[in-house]
């Protein structure tokens, strides 16, 4: 059914999503982060998925890992898909503001009514109660997309890409954003490993595309893609910044599967270098690893002075994110801590970092997690 606007959240969607959220309270793997030494497998989800007649299997789907970039690119290739008249879907995480915008489908968000709907319809089955929360929203995902005879949907990887639920969909084309350090403790400390993970999603028989890599990246998605005997198309992007880089790629990739050319002026990113404020001059950006930090600084390379607002979850080096930056941005830079309420963040004092007001002599840049962008409420910047 065709969605003409986004729907507001109204107290009622609230309760639709707080209710989902209580039932995987105690196994919602997404926040915990156990994930390594056994811990955690898509065989649940796989027998979940099985006991449903296998929704993923009912629409044709591309498969996008990597550590930066792959919601723009999520993003860039639906727009183009709607375009062309396709009964489009798109998966994503986490999200900013609401659940419900992780599943959307044909030019909205799901309604939060039809998601309710179906999590009645499947909550009551064993196999259901037994998934963990990302488990299960992928499962409404895929019930939701070939309930509404979604034509193809483009899904982006939770975290890795081995062992993430949405691996659990058969893929024809699988896509590879700039593949970095993140999430060491649960990917591997080393580039290699990491990378490894991410190759898990590969595929036999799959179209492979993948942004330029490092050497040892790139020899570990070949490994696979061999031993799978498939090949790696590695495709050149063109842009001053990171936004017009993943337009570009998400182009080259559609020209190719689609034979047709994708427009840049489509793709709506939020939360990537994001107007907030006017005055002060306030400009959002999802930026949440070294190799994020070090695009957003280059973006951002022609302002002279920048007042960074940054803070993100614990298990990330805050430090690190500091000096990725500063390893591009050479302007003047003074660096304070957002406050959250929170003890996932960090709190002030912690790595050096105080909280500090937003002036209006600098361009003032909240970064480093997308919980950041939710503490601004929605706001007309048209004045």
């Amino acid at each position: 059914m065709a969605r003409e606007a986004k729907e507001t959240q109204t107290g009622r969607d609230k309760s639709i999503e707080d209710h989902f959220i209580r039932l995987f309270q105690r196994n919602n793997f997404e926040k915990s982060r156990r994930f390594l030494s056994g811990s955690w497998s898509t065989e649940n989800l796989k027998n979940f998925l099985q006991q449903r007649g296998n929704p993923q299997s009912r629409f044709r789907s591309i498969h996008i890992a990597g550590t930066a970039g792959k919601g723009s690119l999520a993003e860039c290739l639906y727009r183009f898909l709607l375009a062309d008249n396709y009964r489009a879907g798109k998966y994503i995480s986490p999200h900013y503001n609401s659940l419900f915008e992780r599943i959307q489908l044909n030019n909205a968000m799901v309604m939060p009514a039809e998601f309710s709907r179906t999590v009645e319809e499947i909550e009551t089955i064993q196999e259901f109660q037994e998934l963990s929360f990302f488990d299960a929203i992928t499962a409404i995902a895929f019930e939701i997309f070939a309930a509404n005879a979604i034509e193809i949907a483009v899904v982006e990887t939770g975290l890795g890409g081995r062992l993430d639920s949405t691996n659990t969909i058969p893929a024809e084309t699988a896509l590879f954003v700039p593949i970095h350090y993140d999430h060491e403790s649960i990917l591997g400390n080393s580039l290699r490993e990491i990378a490894a993970e991410k190759a898990g999603i590969l595929k036999g028989g799959q179209r492979v595309y993948s942004f330029p890599q490092a050497a040892e990246v790139r020899e570990v998605l070949d490994e696979r893609a061999a031993s799978l005997g498939i090949s790696i198309e590695y495709l050149e992007p063109t842009g001053d910044n990171y936004k017009d880089r993943n337009c570009s790629f998400a182009k080259a990739v559609y020209s190719i599967e689609f034979s047709n050319a994708g427009d840049c002026s489509l793709c709506s990113l939020p939360g990537r270098l994001e107007w907030i404020s006017k005055s002060p001059p306030i400009l959002y950006d999802s930026a949440h690893n070294q190799i994020s930090m070090m695009a957003l600084a280059e973006a951002l390379r022609a302002e002279k002075r920048i007042c960074l607002h940054v803070n993100c979850m614990r298990e990330r080096n805050l430090a690190s994110l500091l000096q990725a930056f500063q390893s591009v941005y050479k302007g003047e830079l003074q660096t304070y801590l957002f406050p959250l309420q929170d003890d996932l963040f960090y709190k002030a004092g912690e790595a050096g970092l105080q909280p500090g007001n937003f002036s209006k002599e600098c361009l003032n840049v909240v970064t480093g997690s997308l919980r950041l962008r939710s503490m601004f409420p929605e706001k007309d910047l048209t004045n």
